[in-house]
């Protein structure tokens, strides 16, 4: 009986853990009306979306640009329109593009030393044929959150301007869809726009559902992601995720805008299909995506407008980058990248340490270990080569053959569990230092290392098997959001990685379930 608590105690650990993502991004409703009323977002949004309107919809992009223009006027702001003739798009056409621009001061209208900047684009996707179909897309995700999410923001803030130190500055950009021709033409021609902008926020959308995440950073972002993880209720973010779009090509009007200031890019990420497709309507939009954008934008730009320390245009200049990731949950986790050197410098140190203890005591072997390591890793690329074929299905028979294999193997060798949490860690060990050393990243490597060596820490000095439970439940957590995280960014894909992961991931959790029903040494 107390065997099969353990079990029924250790499953539902897992699956609270495994469904925590989701419910950590969803379930806060705290953000009053006052501040966001995202059913006011949906509504902009839904005459937004009315109807197709890209670069070559003449009449139903002037009408979007009217419409925004009227919504900005309502709040009290004096926008105006930069044109630009004849700018060339990345298909050779010339086309007329037309920016938004608006600025709302403080109370007393002094001229505030430091700005926010708030953008998005208001053209949609152009038309174009995919999967045999053509695809004309409403823009309701891409952009319409991006729009709606901005004047929702302003609204809110206006109710509380007299605190404001900082200012606000809105551009709405026009041909982003085509080579950011509306970002890229302002930065050429008017660049004095952005003069004195101490935080530039992009919003965008990658998706149409799902939590907001901050996918890109500027360089030296050490002060603005402790700025963002401050003040965010529900971070969300992944210093790999920067390392990765940067080194990308230019896609969204961030990379023009943050060349000359500091600042974070924002989108949702989850159903990818829906992205530039017919599916980017109305329909489609979520009104729990609008409160996750809010829940994590709102705090931020409050912070800024109110703080008297972000007077100085050069507050958030860093020359550091920092390494971040988030564990639901658990929050953001955040340091240098000194400090995070010195952290897998310690982890190898660990590693060492309690590999010469098991070994002395007889429990692992150092021809066992290789061996199950050799085998975890030709399941793992067994796995990731069937993903290639049939897509993330793969995990399921690769796991299958996983387990059969662990029930054989361990049959009257009561020291298997540990050699194969040994060959796991080595893999991991292995993997971590070669990503550290191109990317200065290993989370995804180091946080189920840490949690495996602290269970078999605790399992041999003070007999905690129980212990072995939350390890495992850390390696659930972590990793399968950061799994989660890479679906819905790659698509499909993302199934070759996912697969190879997910097999490592899941040889640590069996073996570490082994260790939690051990009841002797």
């Amino acid at each position: 009986m107390k065997k099969f608590l353990k079990i029924v105690v250790f499953l539902l650990v897992i699956a609270l853990s495994a469904l925590a993502f989701k419910w950590e991004y969803y379930h806060n409703r705290s953000l009053s009306v006052e501040k966001f009323n995202a059913r006011r977002a949906m509504n902009d949004i839904s005459i937004i979306a009315d109807k197709p309107h890209s670069v070559f919809d003449d009449s139903e992009r002037d009408a979007v640009r009217s419409f925004l223009v009227g919504r900005l006027v309502q709040l009290g702001g004096e926008p105006v329109i930069y044109s630009y003739d004849s700018v060339e798009c990345k298909f050779g056409k010339l086309l007329n593009i037309s920016n938004i621009y608006c600025e709302f001061r403080p109370e007393a209208e002094t001229e505030p030393s430091s700005w926010v900047l708030l953008t998005a684009h208001y053209d949609s996707r152009y038309r174009y044929v995919r999967d045999n179909a053509l695809q004309i897309s409403k823009g309701a995700a891409d952009d319409g959150y991006g729009l709606a999410v901005i004047l929702e923001l302003l609204r809110g803030a206006l109710s509380y301007r007299g605190e404001w130190n900082q200012g606000i500055k809105v551009i709405f950009t026009d041909g982003e869809e085509v080579a950011m021709a509306g970002s890229s033409t302002l930065m050429k021609r008017n660049p004095s726009l952005v003069d004195d902008v101490g935080l530039l926020v992009n919003i965008e959308a990658r998706g149409a559902k799902g939590p907001a995440m901050i996918f890109e950073s500027t360089k030296g972002n050490s002060k603005v992601m402790d700025f963002y993880f401050d003040n965010s209720p529900l971070p969300l973010s992944y210093s790999l995720s920067s390392f990765v779009y940067d080194r990308l090509p230019s896609y969204t009007d961030f990379q023009q805008f943050s060349q000359k200031c500091n600042g974070l890019n924002i989108a949702v990420i989850d159903n990818l299909d829906i992205y530039h497709s017919s599916k980017d309507n109305y329909n489609n939009v979520s009104e729990e995506s609008l409160i996750n954008y809010g829940l994590q934008l709102e705090p931020l730009l409050r912070s800024f407008l109110v703080g008297k320390e972000y007077s100085d245009p050069h507050y958030f200049d860093s020359k550091e980058d920092k390494v971040f990731f988030t564990i639901p949950l658990l929050g953001a986790f955040s340091c240098g990248k000194g400090l995070w050197s010195l952290l897998n410098s310690l982890l190898v140190l660990l590693f060492s340490f309690v590999f010469v203890i098991y070994l002395s005591l007889g429990k692992i072997t150092v021809k066992g270990m290789m061996g199950k390591s050799c085998l975890i890793l030709i399941i793992a690329l067994a796995s990731a080569a069937l993903a290639a074929v049939i897509g993330l299905y793969s995990v399921i028979p690769s796991f299958l053959v996983f387990i059969i294999v662990y029930l054989v193997k361990r049959k009257n060798n009561t020291n298997y569990p540990f050699e194969m949490l040994f060959g796991i860690s080595l893999l991991l060990f292995i993997f971590a230092l070669v990503l550290f050393i191109a990317t200065g990243e290993t989370f995804m490597f180091a946080i189920p290392l840490f949690a495996i060596l602290m269970a078999l820490m605790l399992h041999l000095v003070v007999f905690l098997n129980n212990l072995a439970a939350l390890s495992a439940s850390l390696i659930v957590l972590s990793g399968y959001s950061f799994l989660y995280i890479l679906a819905l960014s790659l698509g499909t894909m993302a199934g070759i990685p996912i697969a190879f992961l997910a097999v490592m991931y899941l040889t640590a959790i069996v073996s570490l379930f082994e260790i939690f029903m051990i009841q002797k040494r």
